[in-house]
């Protein structure tokens, strides 16, 4: 679908400084006219057509390996012998 932009182009391909013309007047019908003539051209592709890829695997196998976490603070490196009593 060709837009404004795409005929405004066109109206002003051998200008140095681009002008908008205001609706209602003759510069804007020119600019109509060209945006209606180029809805009859067929468009040139300049990118070549897109090549199929292929689909992506979206789920991963889950790692085997599990590292342990770290104790955190000091260790004790024998265990302690805590008694509870009562009373």
């Amino acid at each position: 679908m060709p837009l404004f932009i795409d005929a405004l182009k066109e109206y002003n391909k051998n200008e140095i400084k681009w002008t908008v013309p205001r609706r209602g007047t003759k510069d804007y019908e020119q600019v109509m006219k060209i945006m209606n003539s180029l809805k009859t051209e067929p468009k040139q592709s300049k990118k070549e057509p897109k090549q199929q890829k292929e689909p992506k695997q979206t789920k991963k196998e889950p790692k085997q390996t599990k590292k342990e976490p770290k104790p955190v603070g000091k260790t004790a490196e024998k265990p302690l012998n805590v008694s509870m009593s009562s009373g």
